[in-house]
């Protein structure tokens, strides 16, 4: 009920405005006419006219400019196409059109007023009242009709008679009085019909809080995640509140239409609102149709590229798990490759669809690419080199995700490598993003590449310097004694000792181990290191700078002491004699 009082008064100040607006009293009538209104009128007489070369008088209709119409209340008259005495088609209807507005309002006017007058050496006729003249009836106009002089003035004027009968019939104090009070019904009416409709797409709103059990109900076994259940419940509330919006347009369409047309003082306006909405809904359904054969080329263009994405798809996943075998052709190529070659068919298909969407030639379209195009070269030269040189990492095989690398003195395994970085996780579980570009510029030492089945693991390395009063023999075998107690450490191919450097007081030797590990690598490095110093201890073998052997007299040794031997006494300095 609130929302039908609502509308009622909106109707009634609708009402109100009108009557506040629309000009009740009689028009003054101008005796005096501007000059092409005059000329328009009175003419030349035939003594001084100038003859028309029959050359310039269209034979057809089809060759004269467009006609235009004199409209009275709207309504159309007649069209005149014709100049005269150089004033032009369009001008003469709106002298027309002005001088009968006039007429049709002067309610003294009589329809015995309106005659037809020929005056003397014009060859133009005319209808005039007793004040003024109103139109001209020229040859060109007779012919372009296809009638004679008289007989196209004696037709306008029963047209115009006609017209101002029903032109005042309209706007008689009983008529007025009726309009309003159908305008009042028609307030109340689309005020109902407002709240009818709101009511009804209230009930045929799904409760949407239900709608898990509602569909359950009808398809068993079927299930939704929050967001898709939220993305169906946004959809249908799209969908009817879209519905419930067209019903009130739609509505008010013809609330509005129907009112300019029923009250007298704006039936005019009622066609001018009307040929506009239908002009633009023309327009629109218009183009739309219009536009069907590049949506169908569209529709068709995506299509074909995804089936094409998708066959490249299948053909480089039977690459990558070796159902297709190319030589040449690794593996792990087959991915990117295939990301590479899909991102180039959709581009691809963009430029061929790209003619046939609506507002391509336009300027406005041109200038944006063009915007973006400089915005692009502008700013991307770093990610261009970036891009090139992650597609040109890939190719050259480097490395892959999962391998134990080393980057600019950064090691650990790679985890991702995309077109423009490449991220390393290290030990301390950090992860560092290089970009691709300095990757391909640096040096890449690779751990992981070069295990296989025959070479099953990747060697490390770690050097011990020990003194000269150590037998290398035992040393050799104390450090590869030490790298099998290594968890990581592969048994075969076996530990190694090299002796790297002879120096002036100690000797280097190098201990190299296989490990099949890599990704733990630091672990295996420490834990390495802790063995080698275990055996050590444990066969008496110091682990010291070797330029403390110069002072070795009198010092305790440096082996830990749950190693020696529990009767063990520091060595006192010698002294051979005192002079």
């Amino acid at each position: 009920m609130r929302l039908v009082k609502k509308w009622v008064s909106l109707g009634l100040q609708f009402i109100l405005c009108f009557l506040l607006t629309v000009n009740f009293g009689q028009p003054i009538l101008v005796q005096g006419q501007d000059l092409s209104l005059i000329n328009e009128v009175i003419g030349t007489p035939s003594s001084t006219q100038p003859e028309t070369p029959s050359s310039e008088i269209p034979n057809d209709a089809s060759e004269l400019p467009d006609a235009f119409p004199v409209t009275l209340d709207g309504i159309e008259l007649w069209k005149i196409s014709a100049p005269f005495e150089g004033i032009t088609a369009q001008t003469r209807v709106q002298g027309q059109t002005k001088r009968i507005q006039n007429l049709a309002d002067d309610f003294s006017m009589k329809p015995e007023d309106v005659s037809i007058v020929k005056p003397k050496g014009f060859p133009t006729l005319y209808l005039r009242t007793k004040e003024f003249f109103l139109l001209s009836i020229t040859p060109e106009d007779a012919k372009i009709a296809g009638l004679s002089q008289q007989a196209l003035a004696e037709k306008y004027q029963r047209t115009l008679l006609n017209a101002i009968a029903e032109y005042r019939q309209r706007r008689s104090g009983s008529n007025v009085l009726r309009s309003l009070g159908w305008i009042v019904l028609a307030s109340l009416g689309l005020g109902a019909s407002l709240y009818l409709i709101n009511r009804f797409f209230a009930l045929i709103l799904i409760p949407l809080t239900q709608f898990d059990s509602l569909v359950g109900q009808r398809v068993r076994g079927l299930s939704f995640g929050k967001k898709t259940k939220a993305l169906i419940i946004q959809f249908i509330r799209f969908s009817i509140n879209f519905s419930k919006l067209f019903s009130y347009l739609s509505l008010i369409f013809f609330y509005i239409t129907f009112i300019l047309f029923i009250y007298p003082f704006s039936n005019e306006y009622s066609a001018q609102f009307k040929q506009f909405i239908d002009s633009n809904v023309q327009k629109i359904v218009g183009a739309f149709l219009g536009y069907l054969p590049n949506l169908f080329m569209i529709a068709l263009i995506v299509i074909i590229t995804y089936y094409i994405i998708r066959f490249n798809s299948v053909i480089f996943s039977e690459i990558r798990e070796e159902g297709i075998r190319i030589p040449g052709f690794y593996q792990d190529w087959a991915e990117p490759t295939s990301r590479i070659i899909s991102v180039l068919i959709f581009i691809m298909g963009v430029m061929i669809a790209s003619p046939y969407l609506p507002g391509f030639d336009s300027p406005a379209a041109k200038g944006i690419t063009l915007f973006i195009g400089v915005l692009f070269s502008l700013g991307s030269s770093g990610a261009i080199a970036n891009i090139v040189s992650g597609i040109l990492l890939i190719y050259t095989r480097a490395f892959r995700v999962g391998d134990f690398v080393e980057i600019e003195g950064i090691r650990g395994v790679v985890i991702e490598n995309t077109l423009l970085v490449t991220r390393i996780k290290t030990y301390l579980n950090e992860v560092v993003s290089i970009p691709n570009s300095k990757v391909l510029t640096s040096t890449v030492t690779n751990l992981t590449i070069g295990i296989d089945k025959k070479n099953p693991g990747v060697i490390i390395k770690t050097t011990v310097t020990l003194g000269y009063d150590n037998p290398w023999r035992k040393i050799h075998e104390t450090l590869c004694q030490a790298a099998l107690r290594t968890g990581d450490v592969l048994k075969e191919p076996a530990p190694f000792v090299l002796q790297t450097e002879l120096s002036d007081f100690y000797v280097a030797y190098t201990l190299h181990a296989y490990v099949s590990n890599t990704n733990t690598l630091m672990l295996t490095y420490s834990e390495l290191h802790q063995n080698i110093q275990d055996c050590c201890n444990e066969v008496g073998i110091e682990i010291m700078s070797p330029h403390f052997s110069t002072l070795r007299d009198g010092n305790h040794t440096t082996i830990p002491q749950k190693y020696l031997e529990s009767d063990y006494q520091a060595p006192g300095f010698r002294v051979e004699g005192i002079k």
